[in-house]
């Protein structure tokens, strides 16, 4: 296994193509190796090549379907192909075999997201959050679904979560300092741009809904 481990070992440092080579060495002596097909797709997807990363986890899928993490990256690259519904499906496989994964869940939400399928949305992201609480990013994007919903007050308590695991999280302050700017709560909602501008004093984001609230 010297070719798969050394691709492995390339693919953890960045080294996407020399990765690619060293795989496609193992995979000339042993082609129904669905470990080195597996790292062959995740190399492809970091060179950002996602039909040849398609086609190499299809492969490993082939040789073993219950890796759940080629299914997961599986629906990653159907993903960046613009093929949501097959993505959904592997992912919804890979939440089948293996149920506390995070990422597949929040890889669902991202999808649905885009969608507009925002009740799922939000599930996928609830269920992310109940395997995973200190994510900021599964907090933010919460926050973005149920502000899209209506729902204001739990979206700006999800920012304010997302805010708590990362005080610089510049994104999830600028949309509450939104939220509250709509509710006319414009003293918090100041608070919340000046906070961005502070440390980002040419943050675009904040600078022109601070002066649209300025103009109220």
């Amino acid at each position: 296994e010297g070719w798969l481990h050394k691709g492995i070992s390339e693919l953890e440092t960045g080294q996407a193509m020399a990765a690619v080579q060293s795989l496609d060495r193992e995979l000339d002596l042993v082609p129904v190796s669905d470990r080195a097909w597996y790292h062959r797709g995740l190399a492809m997807a970091g060179y950002g090549k996602h039909e040849d990363a398609l086609d190499s986890l299809e492969k490993s899928l082939a040789l073993n379907p219950e890796r759940w993490q080629a299914w997961n990256n599986k629906g990653k690259a159907l993903s960046r192909l613009g093929r949501a519904a097959e993505a959904l499906e592997s992912f919804g496989r890979s939440a089948e075999l293996m149920k506390n994964a995070p990422e597949t869940h929040y890889d669902m939400g991202v999808i649905h997201q885009e969608l507009g399928n925002l009740g799922e949305a939000l599930k996928a992201y609830d269920r992310a959050v109940d395997i995973l609480g200190n994510d900021p990013d599964l907090w933010f994007n919460r926050g973005v679904v149920l502000a899209q919903m209506g729902k204001v007050d739990e979206a700006i308590k999800s920012y304010c979560r997302a805010l708590e695991l990362n005080p610089e999280f510049r994104e999830a302050r600028v949309n509450v300092g939104i939220l509250f700017m709509n509710q006319d709560r414009l003293r918090e909602a100041q608070e919340s741009f000046d906070e961005v501008l502070k440390s980002a004093p040419g943050h675009m984001e904040a600078l022109i809904n601070k002066s649209a609230m300025l103009l109220r």
